[in-house]
């Protein structure tokens, strides 16, 4: 069974709220500023997992196995129990899917560095969805915010 991406939606950046005056962004200057969101200084990760495989993509494209994005290899021992979680229960309650895809935020040192996040890299999940055997990358559930202990 192949795995593909399905991408997580495009997220506006306040400058670009701001250059346009949008609705958000008035409402925004009326109460004296803006709410931190799940969008952090780094790149955004996919981890695209079925019952016997899982792909890991960057936004715009899937990894080719063996790819260190950013050094993403290291940190198998953040992942991987994540994998096996997920692939657990597409094996059980979830087996109507054929695929769960995560998504989140890949950051640290050396990744963008614009911003100073620690000395460790670390991974931040936003949302996920599922894809049934019928549909080509629809989601159908959101999951909540969460990290991954370093």
């Amino acid at each position: 069974m192949e795995i593909e991406q399905s991408k997580w939606l495009h997220i506006e950046s306040s400058a670009h709220e701001k250059e346009f005056a949008t609705p958000a962004w008035r409402h925004a200057e009326g109460f004296g500023g803006w709410a931190v969101t799940e969008k952090i200084d780094g790149y955004s990760l996919g981890i695209h997992v079925s019952t016997g495989a899982f792909r890991l993509s960057s936004r715009e494209c899937m990894l080719e196995e063996g790819e260190d994005f950013y050094r993403i290899l290291q940190l198998k021992d953040l992942y991987r129990p994540l994998v096996k979680a997920v692939q657990k229960a597409l094996q059980g309650p979830c087996a109507a899917w054929r695929q769960i895809t995560l998504h989140g935020e890949y950051f640290g040192p050396r990744i963008m560095g614009r911003i100073v996040y620690g000395k460790t890299r670390s991974i931040r999940l936003f949302g996920g969805c599922s894809i049934e055997p019928a549909e080509e990358a629809a989601c159908s559930w959101s999951l909540a915010s969460g990290v991954l202990p370093n």
